[in-house]
């Protein structure tokens, strides 16, 4: 580990887990964080005291999230965290909006074949709906 204090470390995974963030992914992301350099998984698994496959399951998810870069250095590849927090968090409410498009259009299309057939999922269904539609308001989507 480099010269970071665990104080440090502790501060910025209770910041990840409180963005929703799960445990081993938050460490993963303070890791690499306050890492002097970009790391291979082996040094995060190091780092971290994670098995491989955990990292590499964590790495996996947090790249296609946005959280973390990959490149490559040759064969091996290398993880740094993406630093702009504001074009992070556009591409995270991004994904959000695309995620909440699909369910809004599955639960209209289920909406749809219910109706007439059972008015009690229906309902419910209706109140889903609204509440996808509030959640796209007051995500300014």
């Amino acid at each position: 580990m480099n010269s970071v204090s665990w104080t440090l470390h502790d501060s910025a995974y209770r910041l990840f887990r409180m963005l929703g963030i799960k445990d081993s992914y938050s460490r993963i992301m303070s890791t690499i964080l306050l890492a002097e350099k970009p790391l291979t998984m082996k040094e995060i698994a190091e780092r971290t005291e994670y098995s491989l496959s955990l990292v590499s399951l964590g790495l996996e998810s947090l790249v296609n999230a946005g959280f973390i870069e990959r490149t490559k250095k040759g064969r091996k590849a290398l993880f740094t965290l993406e630093h702009d927090i504001k074009r992070v968090y556009s591409k995270f409410l991004a994904r959000i909006k695309e995620e909440l498009e699909i369910f809004e259009k599955e639960v209209q299309r289920e909406m749809e074949i219910l109706k007439d057939k059972d008015i009690g999922a229906y309902t419910n269904l209706k109140t889903i709906f609204e509440s996808i539609s509030k959640s796209k308001d007051l995500l300014n989507l």
